[in-house]
């Protein structure tokens, strides 16, 4: 473990606490800018799931709906796939109760507190392995990476898995250090509290857990340690609990939340590779990836580099697992911001000093420093500032309302976006969904019907309408739309959608 003394640009103990907090605000500032608008700007379709559970949650224990919207609500909650605990849905309900009213600002506030409660957690990590420089430039990375602001602002589990992901490594980190039960119990509820959070973090904790564990014990005693045993059943048994009973025993965990996730063929396909190096290059840029890669080796001391090499591992089997999402999902790659960040902790733990000392005298050499830690800051500021500004969501409600208030009372397949999410929540309308083409792509790599008109026929059987918002998805322009417009009459159409009259055909 890397001594408390060793920074050379932040060698002041009250400039480096002014700068780390400066930064934490700033970080909490861009990430609260323009958070009324709706949640449309990271992933809708994962965020209206939970938007619609907590709505439905709120209307079961609130006299704030009317009847009709009551029931609507509580319906399209129960209709919602459960994948892991409800824990930012209960956290939003909890806070609902509290106003009286429902409001999105709140579970998008909680996220954001989690994603900086990580960042301090990754601090006091990066300390550990690197030392105070190289904490402070990992910490920066993980706080302003311009993907991590925009997810750590979605009202989804990810922020809130990471920020465990994150402390339960650095109490796995400490434990190796110095082994006693009670850093043994404390790394395990940790590591067991992201586990449960949501499932996926396994790969991660694993990754940490089993790397430092070997290079703490070594091979052959690693299986004889009773804290070892200890931190892993703490770790893996709420998690197992919850899932084990939710799968097979109250089955509240459904097939349609488990079907279809993974397809071990896309493994040998060159596209997946390519298609992953998109989204290394999405979620934390090329270069930051090479530059960390370099870092990496660079860890001062065998556990960092154990530690770095586990979380690797982990990161690789998740995707060798979850392939199709992996190369289609770039949040699933939110783990890799932190990966990333312990890399360039790295690098610039070990380059610092030599620029310090190739400049002369030591104090410009700091101060051009922080000045350009500040400038890169500053510059990724504005842009994911005017970024947040120059798209609103906000007549997005009206639209979908409206939408929802055409269709009251009939049966209608619909085409929309997020799977029909935006006309479930701001339309209070639940349509029959068509899958738009990459959901038919995804059912035939699963080895089930993709075909179109296949699709179309089977859906739209004993429907009256059929409303269609992606009028540029391939569904719609290979074919479909000729199809609909030669065999049935448009029923309604305005700006961004057409609805067509399935009771009659031309």
């Amino acid at each position: 473990m890397v001594q408390e003394n060793s920074s050379l640009v932040f060698h002041k103990r009250w400039f480096l606490s002014l700068f780390l907090v400066l930064s934490f605000v700033l970080a909490a500032g861009i990430r609260l800018y323009d958070l009324h608008d709706l949640p449309l700007d990271f992933h809708p379709a994962r965020q209206l799931q939970s938007m619609l559970k907590s709505r439905g949650m709120f209307a079961a224990v609130s006299e704030a709906f009317t009847p009709a919207q009551q029931q609507i609500a509580i319906g399209q909650w129960k209709s919602q796939p459960i994948q892991e605990p409800e824990v930012m849905e209960h956290l939003a309900v909890w806070t609902y109760q509290v106003i009286g009213h429902e409001d999105l600002w709140f579970p998008r506030f909680y996220a954001i507190l989690f994603w900086l409660a990580g960042g301090v957690g990754l601090y006091l990590l990066l300390k550990d392995l690197t030392g105070t420089d190289g904490a402070v430039v990992g910490t920066l990375f993980y706080l302003f990476a311009p993907f991590g602001i925009s997810a750590s602002r979605a009202f989804m589990p990810d922020p809130l898995m990471l920020a465990l992901i994150l402390w339960a490594t650095w109490a796995l980190f400490r434990w190796s250090a110095k082994q006693g039960w009670g850093r043994a119990v404390l790394a395990g509820l940790l590591c067991a509290l992201a586990i449960y959070v949501k499932l996926t973090a396994v790969f991660f904790i694993a990754g940490a857990f089993l790397s430092l564990a070997l290079a703490t014990y070594g091979i052959r005693k690693i299986w004889t340690q009773a804290q070892f045993w200890a931190i892993g059943l703490l770790a893996v048994l709420p998690g197992a609990i919850y899932n084990l009973l939710g799968i097979y025993v109250y089955k509240f965990i459904g097939a349609d939340a488990t079907s279809n996730r993974i397809i071990p063929s896309l493994l040998i396909s060159p596209l997946s590779y390519i298609d992953w190096n998109t989204m290394i290059g999405a979620v934390v840029g090329y270069a930051a990836f090479l530059l960390a890669v370099v870092g990496c080796f660079l860890l001062p001391g065998r556990k960092a580099k154990a530690l770095i090499g586990g979380l690797a591992a982990g990161y690789v089997l998740f995707g060798a697992v979850f392939i199709y999402y992996f190369t289609t999902h770039d949040y699933y790659h939110l783990p890799l911001i932190f990966l990333v960040a312990i890399g360039l902790a790295g690098l610039a733990q070990w380059a610092l000093p030599r620029l310090i000392a190739a400049i002369k005298p030591a104090g410009l050499a700091r101060a051009l420093i922080v000045v350009a830690l500040l400038a890169g800051v500053g510059e990724t500021l504005w842009q994911v500032r005017n970024d947040f500004k120059r798209t609103d969501y906000r007549s997005q409600a009206q639209f979908w309302a409206d939408l929802g208030q055409k269709l009251q009372g009939t049966s209608t397949l619909a085409l929309t976006e997020d799977y029909n999410g935006r006309l479930s929540y701001w339309g209070w309308y639940d349509a029959a969904y068509m899958p738009a083409m990459n959901e038919l792509v995804h059912r035939e790599l699963a080895g089930h019907e993709g075909d179109v008109a296949a699709t179309f026929a089977a859906d739209a059987q004993g429907k009256q309408f059929f409303l269609v918002t992606l009028m540029d998805d391939p569904t719609m322009t290979g074919g479909l739309m000729d199809y609909l417009q030669k065999t049935y009459p448009i029923y309604d159409q305005g700006s961004g959608y057409i609805i067509f009259d399935l009771r009659t055909k031309k």
